[in-house]
């Protein structure tokens, strides 16, 4: 009867462990369809930067991602940074949160800097996990992507609502 339990109990945890390192990696990635929807709405328009969507809810202690998709205009292949920093929060009433622990309140996910070939589009998952503790309150943040230490596309901005 033990080592039927430990049986048990042992392909219950391998199949845990498995389900949620699947979906940790799958949160981590864009599908493809939302890089098609990028691509064409860069295609379609003469912004050289966008975002799918740039504002979005969440829970405190969920994750958040948004895409963010760039064209590149020039003749060569480009590199291709993204700076995301949070400017400002404010809360249900509308007044600016002097208080924010940039740790804690506004997580920023370091996103990886992206190739793209001459003539082409590319998109970057911008991830962002919400701490338990973080305060009630919309952010703001800032996001601005560089191309050889010159800023490419302007300033763009995105918002959580924090619940």
């Amino acid at each position: 009867m033990l080592i039927l339990a430990m049986a048990v109990f042992g392909t219950g945890i391998y199949f845990a462990f498995k389900i949620f390192g699947d979906v940790q990696n799958t949160g981590n990635v864009l599908d493809q369809q939302t890089k098609d929807l990028m691509e064409k709405k860069l295609r379609d328009s003469s912004q050289l930067v966008a975002f799918g969507t740039f504002q979005q809810t969440v829970q405190r202690g969920d994750n958040i991602k948004f895409a963010l998709g760039i064209a590149n205009t020039d003749e060569t292949e480009a590199t291709y940074t993204i700076a995301v920093t949070c400017s400002f929060a404010t809360d249900k009433n509308g007044d600016e949160i002097t208080t924010i622990n940039t740790n804690t309140d506004c997580p920023i996910t370091k996103p990886q800097p992206i190739i793209i070939k001459a003539h082409d589009y590319g998109v970057q998952g911008l991830f962002f996990h919400i701490n338990n503790n973080a305060k009630i309150a919309k952010y703001s943040y800032d996001v601005i992507v560089t191309s050889n230490g010159q800023t490419y596309g302007g300033l763009q901005k995105l918002y959580i609502n924090v619940k």
